[in-house]
């Protein structure tokens, strides 16, 4: 574990014991950094030496044995031990009270971050960390009774300087507060969403202009001001839970359609389908569940031709002894470019597809990850995404290593250079055909794709067709739940009353009545 630290040193080196006292308390700019390790300090001082101290010595040197209790303290409250979060605690960070324009969490605070994975995981604030702008004077006298527009990170024992947007209250204790009611309309919102959305260039509902977020806050505001909704109502409007708990809620309700709108919108770093050469015709397949003739039968060539390669070399004796004093360098010159191109290309291919990298591959990974696991996929989406997971991975692998063999083997040094060259085309058949421009020019079947697997993701339709799995999943008895359903068997699955409710105004929106 590496903290650093602001200190204030002299000489590069902690002089007294005030200047330990200031490694801790104080929070000021200083152009030395401090990293504690365990037990030992490493400062670096202005002239880049570094310099090592034990802690234990340092402060027995000095006779101040308070000191190192609060250096130990806060680095004990900085790197928390495992805790296991009590009901109170999760309850606590959602209706605490929070300041206008100050901080949203404190340390304490059990919260979700959310991972390059997309995946949310709770852990606990231990620091918050308030920065100025990075153009804000500090010497302009016109700003000494203006203070910075201020911006905060927070740590947890896993994370560093997390921005605002990546954190937010936990789902357990949303639960605690709220029930279980906002997550069964989000299901509910989710299906509307998914009807109302065309695929059609120019028509007003088409999935890239429609203003899905408009449309789902509409659904939101409908069903709370319900009639039928009073007791919910009363509870949300709770002036023990405050503005901050139902900002908290309907920030964690609208979470996956915001993601939807993220997609969509143009120009969004995070999605930019044009700017990512690894989306290959297996992520299409996976994505979709159909299509998949053209992915299959660029499987058929990556496998086959390597096949004939090393069938060909049993069966040809190369024999150009005039070209060995150029064969040999030729084969050590690919070697080194396997060696600065090709090793480093497959370790990042392997990064990509765990899902962990920072690019739209590695975030469609993510999301078909994750539906992979909840098992709510076809079978066809996981055969195209276990392809194109291998073909990045172990197809790469083989395919490298079956080169280097065939090299070994040839001593022409323009049939190395070619077969070198072959390869690479190989492994890349597949990222070339989906980036050409008669296959996705626009990228709408890449988006549309990578939607429906985030609506599928949260969209729980087995849970929806049995009382069982949704009262486990929603955490409400199967009574009350069948009882809503005028003991259907069928629970939400029911054709004839999807219909009715279909064209009843009480579940639309003004502007679908109209």
């Amino acid at each position: 574990i590496q903290y650093c630290l602001d200190m204030t040193t002299r000489n590069g080196i902690a002089q007294d014991s005030r200047s330990i006292v200031n490694l801790v308390s104080d929070e000021r700019e200083s152009d030395q950094n401090a990293i504690i390790d365990d037990e030992i300090i490493q400062v670096i001082d202005d002239n880049g030496s570094i310099h090592h101290a034990d802690i234990t010595s340092l402060y027995n040197s000095v006779g101040d044995d308070e000191t190192y209790r609060q250096i130990r303290k806060v680095i004990e409250s900085e790197f928390v031990d495992e805790i296991i979060p009590t009901e109170k605690a999760l309850i606590e960070t959602v209706v605490r009270p929070r300041k206008d324009g100050g901080e949203q969490y404190s340390p304490g605070d059990w919260v979700e971050i959310l991972g390059n994975d997309l995946n949310w995981r709770l852990e606990m604030v231990s620091r918050v960390l308030k920065l100025a702008p990075d153009d804000y004077d500090w010497v302009n006298e016109k700003n000494n009774e203006k203070p910075p527009e201020w911006k905060y990170f927070y740590h947890t024992k896993q994370t560093r300087m997390l921005e605002a947007d990546r954190i937010r209250s936990p789902k357990e204790g949303l639960r605690k507060v709220f029930g279980s009611r906002p997550w069964v309309w989000q299901q509910w919102a989710m299906l509307k969403l998914e009807h109302k959305l065309r695929f059609q260039v120019g028509h007003q509902d088409d999935f890239v202009n429609f203003d899905n977020l408009k449309y789902v806050k509409e659904l939101w505001h409908l069903w709370l001001n319900t009639p039928a909704n009073e007791e919910f109502r009363k509870l949300y409007k709770d002036e023990r839970i405050g503005d901050a708990g139902r900002i908290e809620l309907v920030e964690h309700i609208m979470a996956p359609f915001d993601q939807i709108d993220e997609i969509t919108r143009v120009g969004h770093d995070d999605w930019n389908f044009a700017g990512d050469p690894n989306i290959s015709l297996y992520t299409y397949w996976g994505l979709f569940g159909s299509g998949f003739i053209l992915p299959i039968s660029v499987l058929i060539l990556q496998l086959t031709i390597p096949y004939l390669l090393v069938k060909a070399i049993g069966y040809t004796e190369i024999e150009c002894k005039e070209f060995d004093d150029v064969a040999s360098p030729m084969k050590g010159l690919i070697f080194v470019y396997y060696l600065i191109k090709v090793c480093p290309d497959t370790a990042l291919s392997f990064y990509d597809s765990a899902g962990d990298a920072d690019t739209v591959y590695s975030r469609i990974n993510s999301l078909r990850e994750a539906l992979y696991r909840i098992d709510t996929d076809s079978f066809i989406q996981k055969l195209g995404y276990r392809f194109d997971f291998y073909a990045n991975t172990t197809y790469e692998c083989i395919l490298y290593m079956l080169n280097m063999y065939i090299l070994y083997q040839t001593n022409d040094p323009f049939e190395i250079l070619l077969n070198a060259v072959a390869l690479e085309f190989l492994v890349n058949m597949d990222e070339a055909i989906a980036l050409s421009n008669w296959w996705d020019p626009k990228k709408r079947w890449i988006m549309a794709g990578v939607i429906e697997i985030v609506i599928q993701r949260k969209l729980r339709l087995r849970d929806l067709a049995s009382v069982e799995k949704f009262s486990r999943h929603f955490g409400i008895s199967e009574a009350v739940v069948l009882a809503a359903c005028d003991n259907d068997p069928n629970l939400f699955r029911n054709p004839k009353v999807a219909k009715c409710d279909e064209i009843d105004t009480n579940f639309m929106t003004q502007s679908e009545t109209v």
